[in-house]
């Protein structure tokens, strides 16, 4: 210690070390806003692109894929539930 003011080298090693790991940190979540900024960025120039006609029809493909989706998963518990009976009844 060469001043009052200055920490002992412990102390001092550790606040560097924290120091570096906020400035790490710090660095990590800018370049993740940055990153998620571009994707909303590069989503809205999509949605324009596509038009508004487009963006719906999207929307519609989804909805029915739900639909079938579950429609699927609902035969499938059917199957299931009968293939269960024919096991039970062996």
């Amino acid at each position: 210690m060469h001043t009052a003011n200055e920490p002992p080298p412990p102390l001092a090693s550790s606040t560097t070390l924290s120091a570096l790991t906020t400035s790490v940190t710090t660095e990590n979540i800018c370049t993740s806003v940055n990153d998620l900024l571009d994707l909303i960025r590069i989503m809205r120039l999509s949605v324009t692109v596509m038009g508004e006609e487009r963006f719906q029809e999207e929307e519609v493909e989804c909805w029915e894929d739900g639909v079938v989706l579950k429609e699927v998963c609902r035969e499938t518990m059917e199957i299931e539930k009968e293939l269960r009976e024919l096991m039970g009844a062996d």
